[in-house]
Formats: structure tokens, sequence, C-alpha cells
């Protein structure tokens, strides 16, 4: 049935705008009543008042009762459009229309071409051979938009056989946000009249409301937070996460989606919510959804009691009460007992696909390693003189048998010093600038408890001295071997006209990039994308990204997950993250699936890690990539989706961290390093889980000499 006026969408928001005004006033400048809807331009209203017979002139005025009734009248009309498209069954290309598609010379460029496309239409198309993948959502797709086997597979299995309560944790780049789309155009294939709400980070609301739903599915979603009776009447509102649970001035909204019964809700990056003391979790909890789906590739973060929590979000007392989840799976208050039996237990609620699982052609990957072999004579002095410091305060306080222990009873001087003097050195083999803050805070303040305790403030008059040193400095990029190697790196690139990204993990870091790059490459787009820009601005700088010629994109680890970077072709870690999950994160932003276009352009990736000889980013990749059978053996198998980010991260801090602090010199902590095995980071684990645990407050302390 061909529309014939404004969709239900748009005429939600006139009827919530018309309501409001001539409750006040009879008419309204055209030019103000454009300004009222916000969302909407001068031409899209014109052109819909136009099909609605309303009156429209430019500098005229509109009659708020006459269109106020217009526009009532088309609400009824779309209304039933809705009812009446969900007849319509699935729609596919025609042969000719295939083979209008592939290539028609037979070149090896197109012959190679015409395989791909073949093979992306066989996956495409299993459907045919596979009535098991038929959904009718798959016909309700964008005119030559196809879905994979897997993604039709996850979604038939969440609607029929989980009633609609999952959570989707396929690998990264496998199109979850396809998944969720067909999930939503199957509830409304057989359920005209549903409702829908939509929850999404901030960062991605326009990538889902202008590109996923749109472009894949031709759906459009109601987006504006500010049309609260448009809210309760729409049948998919499209928000970001933090706006909807606000408190305060916008409380109201939490209130109407809160008192409103959806037959859907859809999560994106759900592990946003897994801490139940947060506003986030106790928000969804409260929701009134009879489907609930959570899109994350990462259930687990920072505890083990993040499964718990999402599951009970997903489907309140499926794990019992806390007590029994922890006597069953837990040990302390975030190591898990056996990762094995928790993925069995939540294997009812949960789909996980791999890329290995599927047979899509993705780009190959190509991966170098860069590596700083030498320091800068300055830089040298200092990063030896600091951990030269650093050892002797350790050795001196917190070697031998005799722990620190606070008033408290918990033993966390010596985990809380090896963690922040491990982040200073990490900052100072980013860049030496993005150390000072830690130096001057962090680090200072816990040499400072020491002085305190032992009446002995020499360690902290060194400390002072240092770093009197230290910020004295200049720190241009002829001094940092590092940044000049990057710069080194980003020229050819730009040169070539790639596009490509790079990722920092201090904000410090980011900034000095940034301005060196964009001073040398005047011809060039240098974009950034880091945590503290709007969402508008966010928006801005990957469309930027993507449109400009010869690209760079500067990126702190916010832009590591959730977005759509498949039309670039390099990812640049010039941090190195301490967690192979965060590493498969930021590749797979640019290593995803394509279209055939992109696919067509874009045959592999490449991946260049940066390294620092004799620094902690060496150490952290030797025991990543030389010793990964053992960390496996303990931590667990990488593409898990019950890997627990922040504590691994801890963990490998504070093995490395302590070998650190007692090696005798840079030969003997690389000889150590390469010598670790299974047994070794199992007692680091071990140890980590007592730093956790509460002990009789008693003083055990004593200095060495």
């Amino acid at each position: 049935m061909q529309s014939e006026g404004p969709p239900l969408e748009r005429v939600l928001l006139y009827v919530d705008a018309l309501e409001r005004l001539r409750a006040e006033k009879a008419e309204i400048s055209c030019g103000d009543f454009v300004l009222e809807l916000e969302t909407l331009s001068a031409d899209v209203v014109r052109d819909d008042f136009v099909v609605m017979g309303l009156p429209w002139k430019p500098r005229g005025k509109v009659d708020l009762n006459q269109a106020y009734w217009a526009v009532v009248d088309r609400q009824a009309k779309a209304e039933g459009e809705i009812e009446s498209s969900a007849t319509v069954g699935p729609v596919f290309p025609a042969e000719a229309e295939i083979l209008a598609a592939l290539p028609r010379r037979e070149t090896p460029e197109r012959a190679a071409h015409a395989v791909q496309a073949a093979q992306m239409l066989d996956l495409s198309f299993d459907s045919f051979e596979n009535l098991d993948l038929a959904l009718l959502a798959h016909g309700r797709m964008t005119d030559g938009a196809v879905a994979f086997p897997h993604q039709l597979k996850t979604a038939r299995y969440v609607m029929e056989d989980m009633n609609g309560l999952a959570i989707i944790a396929d690998e990264v780049g496998l199109g979850k946000t396809n998944v969720a789309g067909l999930i939503l155009e199957e509830l409304f294939a057989h359920e005209p009249n549903a409702s829908a709400l939509i929850l999404v980070p901030a960062n991605l609301r326009t990538q889902w409301a202008e590109i996923e739903l749109p472009r894949y599915f031709k759906r459009q979603a109601f987006t504006n937070g500010r049309a609260l009776s448009a809210i309760e009447k729409a049948p998919v509102v499209l928000l970001s996460l933090d706006q909807a649970k606000r408190t305060g001035k916008g409380e109201v909204l939490s209130t109407v989606l809160l008192r409103r019964k959806w037959d859907l809700l859809i999560v994106d990056e759900a592990h946003d919510c897994r801490n139940a003391d947060r506003l986030r979790f106790k928000f969804v909890y409260s929701l009134q959804a009879k489907r609930r789906v959570f899109l994350t590739a990462t259930p687990i973060h920072n505890s083990g009691y993040d499964i718990f929590n999402l599951a009970t979000l997903l489907k309140p007392g499926c794990f019992g009460q806390r007590r029994f989840f922890a006597e069953q799976h837990m040990n302390g208050e975030r190591i898990l007992k056996e990762s094995d039996a928790l993925q069995q237990s939540v294997k009812p609620l949960m789909m996980r696909t791999l890329r290995e699982d599927t047979e899509i052609p993705f780009a190959e990957r190509k991966i170098k390693t860069i590596v700083i072999k030498n320091f800068k004579d300055e830089e040298t002095k200092l990063y030896d003189r600091l951990l030269t410091l650093l050892q002797e305060i350790y050795q001196r306080h917190m070697g031998g048998a005799a722990p620190i222990v606070n008033p408290s009873g918990s033993q966390r001087h010596v985990s809380q010093f090896v963690l922040i003097a491990m982040l200073v050195l990490r900052e100072m083999a980013s860049h030496p600038l993005a150390a000072i803050e830690t130096l001057k805070t962090a680090l200072r303040k816990r040499v400072e408890e020491f002085a305190k305790i032992s009446r002995n403030d020499a360690d902290l008059n060194r400390l002072d001295e240092f770093i009197a040193d230290y910020t004295s400095q200049s720190w241009e990029v002829d001094q940092h071997a590092k940044s000049e190697r990057l710069l080194e790196e980003a020229a050819k690139l730009l040169k070539a006209g790639k596009k490509f990204v790079i990722y920092v993990n201090y904000r410090k870091t980011h900034q000095l990039l940034l301005d060196e790059l964009a001073s040398r490459h005047r011809g060039s787009t240098i974009v950034s994308y880091e945590g503290s820009l709007g969402r508008e601005e966010k928006d801005a700088a990957i469309k930027l990204f993507k449109a400009a010629p010869k690209t760079c994109l500067v990126s702190t680890d916010c832009g590591g997950q959730g977005l759509n970077l498949q039309f670039a072709e390099c990812v640049i870690n010039y941090d190195f993250p301490w967690n192979p999950m965060r590493i498969e994160q930021r590749i797979g932003r640019v290593d995803r699936v394509r279209s055939k276009e992109e696919s067509a352009a874009i045959k592999e990736v490449k991946i260049l890690n940066f390294r620092t000889r004799g620094t902690v980013e060496e150490y952290v990749q030797i025991v990543l990539t030389a010793k990964i059978k053992e960390v496996r053996a303990v931590l667990g198998e990488f593409q898990s989706p019950l890997q627990i980010e922040k504590v691994y991260e801890d963990k490998l801090t504070m093995f490395i961290g302590r070998e650190l602090m007692e090696a005798r010199d840079a030969a003997d902590m690389r000889k150590r390093m390469i010598n670790f095995g299974v047994d070794d980071l199992r007692r680091s684990v071990e140890d980590y889980a007592e730093y956790e645990k509460d002990t009789p407050p008693t003083w055990t302390w004593r200095p060495h000499d």
C-alpha cells in the first residue's frame, strides 16, 4: 500500500506539538512552528503540509486548529497503513537482478570480485535451502539488503525458543544490531500493533536512527525525548540509555517510559547495566517489557557478578538469590571458580556466534609489531631513575614477609602501590607528559602515607626532586622516540591515501598526537574522537572521517566499541591494551562485515602494534603473545563472552608489577617474562584474590634497612 502522507512517526510529532500550541494560541508563524518541532527541517514540514492539503507559505501563518484536525485524520490513516503492511511477504531479488549485479568482463580482478559476490549471495540465501532459517523479518528488509545465516538463526531462535529473552553475545563485527533489527521486524510481522523501546549508548543513537534501522529495515524510530505524548504512542522509540534514565528535569521522560507496557526492549552495549547499584540497572529492571534482548560482546567486565546482574535484568530469579550464585560460581568478590560451569548455567539465556562459526569472507589481517628499540637519552635517564626509585620504595616498605595492613584490616597498600607505579610507567611509555598528573597526585600521596607510617620522608623528598626535574623538560617530539616513530608511520599512510585509526590510552597523549599530526599534515584531515565530546560532535567526527580522503582518526578507548568503521583499512595500537578482548574490540571496529563494494575495495586490514623495548609495554606483549597458551590455561579462552576485563588487567598488572619491582635490571626482567609459566601466573591470580579479603586489624609493618 502506497503511503499518501507523512509516516506515523512524524504525524505523532505534529500531534504532540499542535496539542500543546493550540491550548495557548490560535495561530503561529510557519517559521516558529518549524522551531517548535526541533527535529524536522522546513522543507520536510512544508511537503507534509502540502500532501495533507494544508496551506504553507514561508512567511505565512499556521492555523493551529485546522492543522490539528488534518493531522489527526492523517494519524488514523497512517495507523491503518501499518496494519495492512503486516501482510507483506518476503521479497528477494530475482535471478536476473542477481546476474546483473555480477561483473561481466572476465579480468582477474573482476573474476575474483565475481567469486566473492557469489559467495556473499550464497551465504545470504541459504534460507532457500534451509527452511529453519526462514523469517518473515528477512522479507521486510530494505530492497537489496540481506541477512547472513548466523543472524537469521539467532533471531529465529531468540523469538521461537527463548521467548524473546536473550543476551546476544556474538563476537565483535558479526552484526549484532542486524540481529536485533530482525527480531524487531519479526515482532511487527506477527504483531502489527506492537511497541518497542531501544536503549543505546549516546554515541550510537545516530548510528541506529539514521543507518542501522532505516538502511536495512526501512524502519523509522521516534527519537525526540521531549515529545512525551508521542512517546506514549509511537511504535518504536529509540533513546540513549542515559537520556531515558535521567532524574531531576528528565524524570518525566523516565516516568512515561516506565508507565508504558512494551512488547520488546532492546539494550545495546548492555554491559553498561551490569552494576546493580547504579541507576542504569534499576531503570532497566523497572521497565515493563514482555521481551528483552541485550546486545554485548563482553557480558562480564569487572566481576563474575556482572552476569548475575544481567541475567537478573533479563529474567529475574533465574539464578536464584545472590548468595546461592556466589556459593556455586564465585571465589571471592570477583574471581570465577570455573568459567565452564557458569557458561553452562547461562547457556539458556545467551546466544554466542564466533567468526570461525561463519563462512563470511573477512578481509585478511596483516599484523606488524613496530619495535622502538632505543629511548632518547633524556628519556632513558629519567625512566631508569624513576624505576630505581620505585623499586627501592617497594623493597624497603613491602619486601620480605611482613606486609603492611591498614587499620581497617585490608591489605591494600601493596596492591595499590604496585598498581599506581605500573600506571605511571605505562603513561611514561605512552608519552612523558601523560604521566605528570599521576606522579603529582596518586603516586606522591601513596609515598606520603609511607613517610607518615615510617616517620621517614627520605623517599618523599627523592620523589619530589624527581618530579621537579621531570616537569622541567619540554618533551618536544624529537625528545620522545615512540611518538616520533608514530608520526613517521602516519605520514606514510596519509601519503598513500589511506584511512586509519590510532588508538591511545591517555587523554594527554591523545591531544599531543592530534596537535602534532594536524600541524604536520595540513592537506589531510585529522579527526579527534574522545570521551568529552558531545553526541553530535562524535557523530560529526565519524561522518567527517568517512567522507574525507586521506583521513586519520585519533581515538581514546571510548572509540573502541560500538562504532562501524569498516571503511577504514588500518588500526594502529599506539598504546597497547592489556586485555586481549579490548584489542579485539578495537580491531573489530574496522575488521567487520562489509558491503559488497567495501569488500571489493578493502582486501586486507593492517594492524600496527607499537612496542618500546625495555618498558612495561614490552613485558605485557611478551606475556600476551609469546605465552598466550599459558595465559589461556589460567584465565580462560580470550574469545569467551565471560571474559572479566578489569580483573584480567589487574591480575596482569600485579603479576608484571611485582616482577618488575623485584628485578635487578632490564635484562633480568625480560628473562623473568620469557620464563614465566602457568604456575607462576596461577599463583599471581591467587595472590590477587587475597588482596580483596579483609583480615583482623593487626599492625605488622616493619621497615627494611
